[in-house]
C-alpha cells in the first residue's frame, strides 16, 4: 500500500518540481528583460546628451563680451575659451533674479558610499581571489585621487565614457598597494571594480534627499551636474530619484570637469536656462562653490553637518 502511494505521489512531485523550474525560468527571463530595458533607457539618455553636445559644437558662436560682463550669457563657453569675471553689480543683480532651475552635484550632495572605497575595492579583490587590505586601499585612493592631473575641456564627449581615466586611477592605487600584481589580475580587478560601483546597494541617498526633491519637483527645473560617467544614471535609477531630473549632465559627456566654468556653461546652454536664474547646490568648495560662481550661477553651499538640503527649502 505504501509503495503504491509513493508511486502515485512521485509523478505529482515531479510535476510540481517542473512547474517550479518553469516559474523560476520565467522570473529570471522577466528580470533580464527589465535590466535590459533600464540599460537601454540609460543608453538612450546618454545618446541624447551626446548628440546635443555635438550639435552645439557644430554650430557654435563666438563669445560676445563687454568689459567684465557678458552681453549674452548663452555664449559663455562657445568658440575659443575665455576668462570672464563678473562685477559686483552683476552678482547683486543675479542674486535678486528669481530662480527657475536648480543644478545638484551628485556624490557628496545627493548620494554617498555607506562603506569606504577601500572596503569596496577589497571586496572586489576577494571576488577574483586576491587579498588586499581595505585600510591600505583607502589611504592609497585618497592620495592618488588628489594626484590625478586636471584636464582641459575638449569639444564633445570624452572617449569611452571616461573609462580610461578610472583605469589610470585604479592602476595608481594598485601601484601603491600591490605593485607586483600581474596585468591579468590588474585587468580583472579594474573591470570588477568598475562594474561594482554601478551595482544596487553600493550607493545610498542622504536621508533628507527624497523629501526635499518631492518638495521642489514641479516648481523648478531640476538637473544634476557631476564629474561622473554614464554609470551615474544607473545609480540614480536604482535609488529611485532619476524621475525628478530633466537632465543629468556628466563630465564624461560634456567634455569638461568641475570646477572649470566650461561645464556649467555647457549645461546651461543644453538646459536652456540663464546663469542668474540658476542655483547650484553642492558640497565641494572648489568644484561646486567656486566653479559655479565663476560661471555666474548662484550657489547653495552644502556643508554637512552644519547644514543639510532641508535648509535649501528655506532659501527658495
Amino acid at each position: 500500500m505504501i509503495k503504491r502511494r509513493a508511486k502515485i505521489e512521485e509523478p505529482h512531485r515531479r510535476d510540481e518540481d517542473q512547474r517550479a523550474d518553469v516559474e523560476r525560468l520565467v522570473w529570471l527571463s522577466r528580470r533580464r528583460d527589465a535590466k535590459k530595458r533600464r540599460r537601454d533607457d540609460c543608453r538612450r539618455q546618454a545618446e541624447t546628451v551626446t548628440n546635443a553636445v555635438r550639435d552645439f559644437f557644430a554650430t557654435r558662436l563666438r563669445p560676445v563680451c563687454r568689459g567684465e560682463q557678458f552681453v549674452d550669457h548663452s555664449h559663455a563657453f562657445a568658440g575659443t575659451r575665455i576668462a570672464v569675471s563678473y562685477t559686483v553689480e552683476t552678482v547683486v543683480k543675479s542674486q535678486m533674479h528669481p530662480i527657475k532651475a536648480i543644478f545638484f552635484d551628485a556624490a557628496g550632495t545627493l548620494i554617498h558610499l555607506p562603506q569606504s572605497v577601500g572596503h569596496h575595492y577589497s571586496f572586489v579583490a576577494q571576488r577574483i581571489g586576491l587579498r588586499l587590505d581595505a585600510g591600505a586601499l583607502d589611504a592609497a585612493f585618497r592620495t592618488c585621487w588628489k594626484e590625478m592631473p586636471a584636464r582641459a575641456a575638449i569639444e564633445g564627449p570624452r572617449d569611452d565614457d571616461d573609462k580610461g581615466w578610472w583605469r589610470d586611477l585604479v592602476n595608481r592605487v594598485l601601484d601603491r598597494v600591490a605593485p607586483n600584481l600581474d596585468e591579468l589580475d590588474r585587468d580583472a580587478f579594474f573591470e570588477g571594480a568598475y562594474s561594482h560601483f554601478a551595482e544596487p546597494g553600493v550607493w545610498d541617498l542622504y536621508p533628507e534627499v527624497p523629501d526635499v526633491l518631492e518638495a521642489i519637483a514641479g516648481k523648478f527645473q531640476l538637473a544634476i551636474i557631476s564629474n561622473f560617467d554614464g554609470r551615474l544614471r544607473m545609480i540614480l535609477e536604482h535609488l529611485g530619484i532619476s524621475k525628478f531630473f530633466s537632465h543629468v549632465f556628466l563630465s564624461s559627456e560634456l567634455g569638461a570637469d568641475k570646477p572649470d566654468p566650461e561645464i556649467y556653461g555647457r549645461a546651461l546652454h543644453l538646459s536652456g536656462t540663464r546663469p542668474n536664474e540658476t542655483l547650484h547646490v553642492g558640497n565641494d568648495p572648489e568644484r561646486d562653490w567656486e566653479g559655479a560662481t565663476a560661471a555666474g550661477l548662484q550657489t547653495f553651499r552644502l556643508c554637512r553637518p552644519r547644514n543639510s538640503l532641508r535648509d535649501l527649502l528655506g532659501t527658495l
